[in-house]
């Protein structure tokens, strides 16, 4: 149906035999205005006549800013543009041969940027194949003119010249996928509106309450027709290994289960539901219990929470995060989510908690334990744990999890690297980018190096308030040079009278300072990525005068690559991290050793315990291996060994175990647990501590 679009001009489309039919002139919008970068936008189409043209606006703000894909026949028929004022800027083009009648797919990707950046777009045609995705006919991709001009903002449709025909009774016909942090997922339920999942980042719009700010909420964008059923979710069945499953110690366990919603927009006939359901152990579904429901509009931020006692042969239940409303009255309404966690009062014996970040399906990450109680800084034991589906000998798991002796509600210690992809000023080096399921953050950043070349890409500009400490840069990188002994990395801290987003291109006039560190020649294998260490930063890079003021001015640590050799190799990389140092680090392998016969397979712990420090006791450092994602010291043991003989082992280079500090109110932490490969695997953490405090005598 055509319930997801709206008509922005020209005559409404009619919808016959699953194909939704454009006329000529024809103009429709759908989706979500905080839509900015996108993962994939792919729709089939065909191509009606010989002087058609399509237009396809990944962004529309007026009917003079807007940035879309053109589509016809012959010389420049597939182009970028972006609009500005009025004014068209090609961004790439190609020349493709389109057979009239045919049908063909369009995949467009919008990556990730941060403000004051070009974005990078790119663009594919293909053929269709019997209704599936056949071979490519053109391709384009370039940056945006800008930084700024419609890069958010709701998709719309031009049926330019000629009909347009769109869809199929085929799978996939018209989608769009988002850039978002994982473990979740967005899906229609049986709503005769098509809705728009969204991830709403920052502003206000993300919940303020929390003891850190909220980098994304959970936005549900209601369609201009039709009912509403739609939910976000964590896990909806199946194979439940090495998923985002929420695992039960017990049937009859009672599951505590909190979030925070608002809305805007919905009728009084509207709800928003909290659900639990519940799976065996096969991930066969059992039962879906409702643990609250809120009706109407929410027009602020209201707790949604219940509890869920677990029933016969539970053993995962995943959260169902709900909008409902039976009649069309809600239509352009929107929901978010925000802050949502479980945990077992069973287990814990804790009615309430609050609010944690401990497990994560994208890794490295930014742990955060607030709520802390006592007067003095404590041990701790902390549970790592990361699934692997065959553990093969000879393999090892290099862990690293850092706590900062600060904290700061705004820190960002883990995030994407970003290239410029601007035209060559300042910044030598142009990047561009590309999809990757299994990278952090669904992308990666890459450059060519010639002899000389320096490339910056960067994760983190903030006030030195923000990023105050100590850190070792942390990054996921990949290199074509054959030559490993020429590629050089340092770590190098601006100090900058502002944000460096968008600023490098023509000039530094904004740098007051830079730190640089050593040159290092960390990578010991090429066209495999590794997880590297680009050498320690300090925050801020040089000392503060009396009247200086933490919160002004912008620190901006960043890896430096260097090659020395001619030829143009390609470099790569994903993530970076600020492995915090200066209030307690853990670092380690744990080996499987090659003469090993055993491939453990499940879920790998890592037990570090520095409980019995305080009553005289050592810390020790054990492991196990269990079926699901919950730790079990009990069953744990082990200790230091080699890489080479005996069983599995595990070994520490820095602090023997985790301290936490309940005086800072919220403790924040980096951790890993990456594989030989350099696979930086998903990440569960416990985190056990008793709390001490200061007696008078």
């Amino acid at each position: 149906n055509t319930n997801a679009y709206s008509l922005t001009a020209g005559a409404a489309p009619t919808v016959a035999a699953n194909v939704m039919t454009l006329a000529a002139g024809a103009q429709v919008a759908f989706g979500s205005p905080a839509w900015g970068a996108i993962n994939v936008w792919q729709v089939r189409f065909q191509f009606t006549g010989a002087g058609n043209v399509s237009r396809w606006y990944l962004h529309y703000t007026d009917a003079s800013n807007s940035l879309r894909v053109q589509v016809f026949t012959g010389a420049g028929g597939l182009q970028l543009f972006q609009q500005i004022a009025g004014v068209d800027h090609s961004l790439a083009t190609a020349s493709p041969t389109l057979v009239v009648n045919n049908w063909y797919w369009l995949q467009v990707t919008q990556f990730p940027t941060v403000p004051g950046d070009p974005a990078y777009l790119q663009a594919t045609l293909l053929n269709d194949a019997a209704g599936a995705v056949g071979a490519q006919v053109a391709t384009v991709a370039g940056p945006t003119s800008d930084a700024v001009t419609a890069l958010t903002g709701r998709p719309q449709i031009l049926a330019s010249a000629g009909t347009l025909p769109i869809g199929g009774a085929f799978a996939n016909v018209h989608t769009l996928s988002l850039f978002g942090p994982g473990g979740w997922s967005f899906s229609n339920n049986n709503g005769t509106g098509i809705p728009s999942g969204a991830w709403e980042r920052g502003g206000a719009s993300t919940y303020p309450g929390g003891p850190a700010t909220s980098f994304g909420a959970a936005r549900i964008d209601v369609a201009p027709a039709g009912t509403l059923n739609a939910y976000c979710s964590s896990y909806q069945g199946g194979a439940p290994e090495g998923t985002t499953a929420i695992p039960v110690n017990a049937p009859g366990n009672v599951l505590s289960i909190n979030a925070r919603t608002k809305s805007t927009g919905l009728s009084v006939t509207a709800s928003i539901l909290l659900v639990a359901n519940e799976y065996d152990s096969a991930g066969t579904f059992l039962r879906a219990t409702t643990l609250q429901t809120l009706n109407g509009n929410q027009p602020a931020w209201t707790l949604l929470a219940g509890t869920l006692i677990t029933g016969a042969n539970c053993a995962f239940v995943f959260l169902f995060l709900e909008a409902v409303d039976a009649t069309a009255n809600s239509a352009n309404g929107t929901v978010w989510f925000d802050n949502v966690q479980a945990w077992n009062q069973t287990a814990t014996g804790m009615a309430t908690m609050p609010y944690c970040e401990l497990r994560f399906p994208q890794a490295p990450s930014a742990l955060l334990v607030s709520g802390l109680l006592g007067d003095v800084s404590v041990p701790a034991s902390v549970l790592l744990g990361a699934y692997e589906a065959s553990w093969a000998s000879g393999g090892s798991l290099s862990l690293a999890l850092g706590r900062r002796a600060a904290f700061h509600p705004s820190a960002v210690l883990v995030g994407a690297s970003n290239g410029w992809y601007g035209p060559v000023g300042i910044q030598v080096v142009q990047s561009t980018a590309a999809l990757d399921a299994s990278a952090w953050g669904g992308y990666y950043a890459l450059a060519t190096l010639n002899v000389n070349n320096s490339w910056n890409p960067l994760a983190f500009s903030a006030p030195p308030a923000t990023l105050r400490g100590t850190y070792h840069l942390l990054q996921r990188f990949l290199t074509r040079e054959a030559t490993l002994s020429a590629l050089q990395v340092r770590v190098v801290t601006a100090w900058t009278s502002q944000a460096w987003f968008g600023l490098g291109a023509t000039t530094t006039s904004w740098v007051l300072a830079t730190v640089n560190g050593s040159w290092l020649v960390p990578v010991t294998a090429a066209n495999a990525w590794l997880a590297l260490d680009a050498g320690q930063i300090v925050v801020p890079p040089e000392p503060l005068g009396a009247l200086g003021d933490l919160t002004l001015n912008d620190a901006t640590p960043r890896p430096q690559w260097w090659d020395t050799t001619a030829g143009g190799a390609v470099q790569q990389i994903n993530w970076q991290a600020l492995l915090p140092t200066d209030a307690s680090l853990l670092l380690g392998v744990v080996n499987n050793p090659s003469n090993s016969s055993w491939a453990p397979s499940g879920w790998v712990y890592v037990y570090l315990d520095g409980l019995g420090v305080p009553l005289g006791g050592q810390a020790t450092a054990g492991w196990s291996v269990e079926p699901v994602a919950l730790p079990s010291p009990a069953h744990g043991g082990g200790g230091p060994g080699t890489a080479s003989s005996g069983p599995v082992n595990v070994n520490l280079t820095a602090d023997p175990y985790l301290t936490l500090d309940p005086t800072l109110g919220s403790n924040q932490l980096v951790a890993s647990l990456a594989d030989s490969t350099g696979a930086v695997l998903p990440l569960v953490a416990d985190i056990l501590y008793t709390p001490q405090y200061l007696e008078p005598r």
